[in-house]
């Protein structure tokens, strides 16, 4: 559970029985697992919280007690620009939120981590901080860090298929 949940695996995510991990847990009578399913999901939305409102010290405090950067926390539009599988990096670009980013960039978040998670791609952060004037730092940070100008957006109607060339 610890190891693919911190790889930003989404955590809602259903099998061919329609059974999330967490609920497998519950049905194996895995109650250890099936705790820390819930202990981890309840931080992650903790942080994608704090990164919506730009507290980087409540960003800080939730990474250091075991957050990951990179978690994709499903179901939770936070704004019209953000998609309900979001990343804590997809957020913080979506909002304009520097600082935030900044800070889940140096604990490891991937700049090409995209919305969805697990190889569902709806957009990457590189895109959403595009879609924000005034976005150019954080534009040149994700580039530094070798965020990949051609993923092209899928999911999001009004972003389709576009990459950050169309920007």
């Amino acid at each position: 559970v610890e190891v693919l949940v911190r790889a930003g695996c989404n955590t809602v995510k259903t099998n061919a029985n329609g059974y999330t991990g967490l609920r497998l847990a519950e049905v194996l009578d895995k109650p250890a697992a099936a705790g820390r399913y819930r202990q981890l999901m309840a931080q992650h939305s903790q942080l994608m919280d704090a990164t919506k409102a730009g507290d980087v010290g409540a960003m800080a405090q939730l990474l250091d007690g075991g957050a990951s950067p990179d978690v994709v926390v499903t179901g939770r539009p936070l704004s019209e620009r953000e998609h309900p599988d979001s990343t804590a990096l997809c957020v913080a670009a979506s909002n304009g939120h520097f600082a935030a980013a900044m800070l889940l960039l140096e604990r490891g978040a991937s700049p090409n981590q995209p919305t969805g998670g697990c190889g569902e791609a709806a957009t990457t952060p590189l895109v959403l901080a595009l879609s924000i004037p005034g976005n150019l730092a954080l534009v040149e940070e994700l580039v530094s860090r070798g965020a990949d100008l051609e993923a092209a957006s899928k999911g999001i109607t009004k972003l389709r298929g576009w990459t950050a060339f169309h920007y």
